[in-house]
């Protein structure tokens, strides 16, 4: 369905390259879940080797643990920085999402970004032709909606 639905979304290879890069963290962020689930000791590998792993013991890493796991300091700077108050009711939601929803974020404003420039004919759809001519903008959707008129075929 969703091929159906974006039959005519053409994208250049510098926006599929722009999302693949913003889908980077994501990419991370389930590496190192998987990593500490089933390889970070060498009872989890043998459990691996053996494939007796059970997928109902996967947990998902929140923010706020992999800061304070990995970089302990800057988190400590930080808190110093805010409020208290300003830290529980701003930050303390954030770091409680998992890693990978925050992680994802990024591709999900790119990938709005990309749908709204479709729409409107703008970077990176929009066609740059010679001055005067009137295809630069033939890929946007609603730029000559209402000059072009319907036209009925009767079968």
């Amino acid at each position: 369905m969703c091929g159906i639905l974006l039959r005519g979304f053409i994208m250049s290879q510098s926006l599929k390259n722009f999302l693949f890069v913003l889908l980077v963290p994501f990419f991370f962020a389930v590496g190192h879940d998987v990593y500490v689930n089933y390889f970070s000791t060498d009872e989890k590998i043998a459990e691996i080797k053996a494939l007796r792993a059970n997928p109902q013991d996967f947990l998902v890493s929140d923010l706020g643990w992999v800061w304070s796991e990995y970089s302990p300091a800057t988190m400590r700077g930080a808190r110093d920085a805010i409020t208290h108050e300003a830290w529980r009711a701003q930050i303390d939601p954030i770091l409680r999402l998992p890693t990978m929803v925050v992680a994802s974020f990024p591709f999900f404003l790119g990938s709005v970004y990309s749908l709204m420039a479709f729409v409107l004919g703008v970077w990176p759809f929009a066609r740059h032709s010679k001055i005067g001519s009137h295809k630069s903008d033939e890929y946007a959707v609603y730029r000559h909606a209402k000059s072009s008129n319907m036209k009925f075929k009767k079968k």
